[in-house]
């Protein structure tokens, strides 16, 4: 599994992960994640396009980093999900607290970038 932090200014906070997000997957990147995504009061954007699979840990991983933004007053978006993760996301509710939309403008204007 691999992260990738992208930090664009002051706007947002923009995570890049390629991989599984299986046990083994969200092990690897889980407190880096915790730490970027949800000690934040910036936006944060979740770039999905290279992920292949999302376990169940993954799911408890965004819904907690959504929910931290969310009492910090910000928003999680991820974006780029395959359709079979995009239907495994929406069926565990990760899209009633964080934005999961197809294309990275759209998650880009979710955050409020201009």
């Amino acid at each position: 599994m691999r992260m990738e932090v992208l930090e664009r200014g002051d706007t947002v906070v923009w995570i890049r992960l390629e991989g599984r997000l299986d046990l083994k997957g969200v092990e690897e990147i889980e407190l880096a994640f915790t730490v970027k995504a949800s000690k934040t009061a910036k936006p944060v954007v979740v770039d999905l396009r290279g992920v292949t699979f999302v376990g169940s840990l993954a799911i408890g991983m965004f819904v907690a980093a959504a929910r931290n933004l969310a009492q910090h007053g910000s928003r999680m978006s991820l974006f780029g999900a395959t359709p079979h993760i995009d239907e495994v996301l929406r069926m565990a509710g990760v899209d009633q607290v964080a934005g999961l939309l197809a294309t990275e403008e759209e998650a880009l204007r979710a955050a409020a970038v201009p």
